[in-house]
């Protein structure tokens, strides 16, 4: 073993060709412009991307989102969907045309119109040879395999392409149409796009910063569908048995916690002013028998299952400072790092215990067996349960580094590992192995949290995630922009055959196990 080392281990980059199945990437698809449809799916853009509902089989399938090329942080006015060549054609405000092949998950872009693009004509059925938009209140066409947009009249347009906007004949759905845009908590979103359905007088609508909705204007009734996240950014995530929680990053116009099921179908949205949720940037998520408790920058929450409702709790309540970082289960409540210490929480919401670490910020907290393990800026400590007085680990001494600031730690394959912001160390049980330097060297960057499920142990830090496999003992990276659309990474959750990553762009599903 070389000096240092904390594992014997080989190196190789993930070299992975992702499918676009393989790489699910959840943002915020709240913000829509822009709905079209082919003969089983609707398509729905936002600014990160578009979801895709399978109306057919009434479900929803990967979204098309940032990580597939995506004119990320351009507002999508129009779109249509093309079947001669299989593909979807966006239309942005900045006058953007892309073209997304389905069969081949890429993006092209082809031309750039004179203002904002108001409506696409791609079906093969008016015109062959020729794509049409609109943009800039003029009409545009555009040869199929060029990318020179040529102005053209009004009367060159095939006819079908300029009639009437989908419902603008349909008097119940214009009727309606200033009140479909309420959601269930009576928020008004506008309807921005609206295409034909299958039937006559069916109707997919889109609404900036509410739902997809299916209507039918006979029966007057409106199907809402979300999917998706609340914030573009998650901050932690956490599993739930059959659910999945996805914190929010506190950022942009919806914030909150998302709750899924497994398959990603079922999705409930907690927000801040209609909920009592979260506001700020939620560090770490607990799940327990009785509650949820979530640790934000804006306090420590706890969501009671049976009654579901929110507490929130602050400085004032008795936490050494008003943003938590840290959780950890314990017997009727929850340990509770904050930035400026420890303290134990019951499930009633009373602090019971003396601030332990005064002044110190806690990174992360673990319950391992009859132990509290806490990494902090004192470095790393144990608490035996039951007692009242913080130990420091075993052997210390000999990793000096390890008596500053920790990020976190992890027993796996009945070992101990330690991270600080440079270094990864392990504990045998005799001594302490390290530095290791090895992940940050490779990719890694500054070093955030650990994870270790089923013989791996799972490295995140800014440049994307490491990964050990303890019977190969084989360190393989999924780095930023090769692998993972952006960084820095800040959460990992393992889940058997897939990784879900916490980022500033969204929860990212890999399924790196085939």
């Amino acid at each position: 073993m070389a000096a240092g080392a904390v594992v014997p281990a080989a190196r190789a980059q993930s070299g992975q060709l992702w499918r676009p199945e393989d790489r699910v990437l959840l943002t915020a698809y709240q913000e829509l412009g822009a709905v079209a449809l082919d003969l089983r799916r609707v398509y729905a853009a936002s600014p990160y991307g578009i979801e895709v509902y399978d109306f057919v089989a009434r479900r929803w399938e990967p979204p098309i989102a940032s990580d597939d090329g995506y004119p990320s942080d351009e507002w999508p006015t129009a779109l249509a969907y093309d079947a001669f060549l299989d593909a979807l054609w966006l239309g942005t405000a900045s006058g953007g045309l892309y073209a997304y092949r389905l069969s081949f998950g890429q993006w092209e872009r082809f031309a750039l119109a004179r203002g904002a693009i108001e409506r696409i004509v791609a079906d093969p059925a008016l015109a062959t040879d020729f794509l049409y938009l609109m943009a800039g209140g003029g009409w545009y066409r555009l040869r199929r395999g060029t990318s020179t947009l040529e102005p053209v009249p009004p009367d060159e347009v095939p006819r079908r392409g300029t009639s009437a906007l989908p419902g603008e004949t349909d008097p119940v759905l214009e009727a309606q149409r200033g009140t479909l845009g309420l959601d269930e908590r009576l928020r008004r979103w506008p309807v921005t796009d609206i295409a034909p359905a299958e039937l006559p007088g069916r109707y997919w609508l889109a609404t900036a910063g509410g739902n997809l909705l299916y209507y039918d204007s006979r029966r007057m009734d409106a199907q809402r569908f979300r999917f998706g996240l609340l914030s573009r950014g998650t901050g932690a995530l956490a599993s739930d048995g059959p659910a999945l929680w996805f914190g929010g990053d506190g950022r942009g116009p919806r914030r909150g916690v998302a709750r899924s099921d497994v398959d990603l179908q079922d999705w409930t949205y907690f927000e801040p002013q209609d909920d009592g949720a979260p506001a700020g940037y939620v560090y770490d998520i607990l799940p327990t028998s009785g509650s949820v408790w979530f640790a934000a920058s804006d306090g420590l929450y706890r969501y009671r299952r049976g009654e579901a409702r929110w507490r929130r709790m602050i400085e004032g309540d008795g936490l050494p400072a008003g943003d938590a970082t840290a959780l950890a289960p314990a017997e009727g409540g929850a340990w509770v790092g904050t930035r400026r210490g420890l303290v134990y929480v019951t499930e009633a919401g009373y602090v019971s215990t003396p601030v332990l670490f005064p002044g110190q910020q806690i990174h992360d907290l673990l319950t391992s067996r009859d132990t509290l393990w806490i990494a902090s800026d004192a470095g790393l400590w144990l608490l035996p349960l039951g007692e009242r007085e913080p130990l420091r680990a075993p052997r210390a001494e000999e990793q000096p580094a390890l008596s500053r600031r920790v990020t976190d730690a992890r027993p796996a394959f009945g070992e101990l590992f330690a991270i600080t912001e440079e270094a990864l160390y392990r504990f045998d049980g005799a001594r302490w192995h390290g530095p290791d330097r090895e992940p940050a060297r490779a990719g890694l960057g500054r070093l955030h949290t650990l994870a270790a499920a089923e013989g791996q142990l799972w490295l995140a830090g800014d440049g994307g995630v490491a990964r050990w496999d303890a019977s190969q003992r084989l360190w393989t990276y999924y780095l930023v922009h090769q692998d993972i659309p952006e960084g820095p990474v800040r959460d990992v959750l393992p889940a058997g055959a897939d990784l879900w990553v916490s980022t500033g762009g969204g929860a990212l599903r890999l399924r790196w196990r085939h």
